[in-house]
């Protein structure tokens, strides 16, 4: 027996075959329809990065808006599009405390240093 791929429909749609979007042009849609969900509304950086851009585009960020766009909120996007039924368990474990922070196992940032 061959199992076929079944494509996940993304965020908002309700079959595969609604989906005609790449991720990189759904980004801010799905984004809008998160926060109207009540994500994104605890007063963190990125938090106030995702209300900016209900007014803006991506080009009117600055430098550490748009890392932190690309480095927090992009993954749980990139979730909510591909994977919706991951989309709770995902948001709740980035949102986590200390999830960022740095790796407490020193030897992975000394792998990267001037010998």
């Amino acid at each position: 027996m061959e199992l076929l791929p079944i494509p996940v429909p993304p965020f908002g749609y309700d079959s595969a075959d609604e989906w005609n979007e790449t991720f990189e042009e759904a980004c801010l849609d799905v984004l809008a329809a998160l926060r109207k969900a009540g994500h994104f509304g605890d007063n963190r950086p990125e938090d106030d990065v995702a209300y900016k851009l209900a007014g803006c585009d991506l080009e009117e960020l600055t430098d550490q808006e748009l890392d932190l766009y690309e480095e927090r909120i992009v993954p749980v996007l990139r979730v909510a599009f591909y994977e919706p039924f991951r989309l709770a368990e995902q948001y709740a474990e980035r949102r986590a405390s200390g999830y960022y922070d740095q790796p407490r196992d020193k030897r992975q940032l000394e792998l990267f240093t001037a010998s």
